[in-house]
């Protein structure tokens, strides 16, 4: 084997070490109990970072798209500003999120007694549980304000 090809094949290797694991899997440790039954606190998981499409690298921009999502995937993704501390946005903090999808656009949803409804229709789901003590009461039969009022007095805890 020639010197061009030693170093031609040391270079491939190196840019694969360096771009394949932060650009095709990546690993994540769940660090909250938001999926216990399906993820444990301090699980290590791997993502495919590619399986819904290719980005363009260092960007948002989708280059090419594979699959849709669809419920119940278990999908990560960047927490939104609005999730961070002010200091955590000051130094530039990035946190992601590791949840279940539960809606897709256009999808009405419901919680009623402690149930999810999607497009009218009761959610069985054997991965879910139910903790907080708020029961959110039926409002459908009148006007969106008609929330607020047990918001207040406290009826909704």
């Amino acid at each position: 084997m020639t010197l061009l090809k030693i170093w031609l094949t040391v270079a491939i290797a190196a840019v694969m070490l360096i771009f394949f694991p932060t650009s095709v899997l990546r690993a994540y440790r769940i660090p909250s109990g938001a999926m216990e039954n399906t993820l444990q606190i301090g699980d290590h998981l791997y993502v495919n970072n590619v399986y819904y499409g290719i980005r363009a690298l260092g960007t948002d921009k989708l280059l090419r798209k594979w699959h849709d999502v669809q419920r119940g995937d278990v999908v990560v993704f960047e927490c939104p500003p609005s999730a961070l501390s002010e200091k955590e946005r000051e130094r530039h903090v990035r946190k992601d999120f590791i949840n279940r999808v539960v809606t897709l656009p256009g999808d009405e949803v419901m919680v009623k007694n402690k149930r999810l409804y999607i497009n009218g229709l009761q959610q069985n789901e054997s991965y879910a549980i139910y903790r907080g003590p708020m029961v959110i009461p039926d409002t459908r039969g009148g006007s969106p304000f008609n929330f607020q009022s047990p918001w207040e007095s406290g009826d909704l805890a």
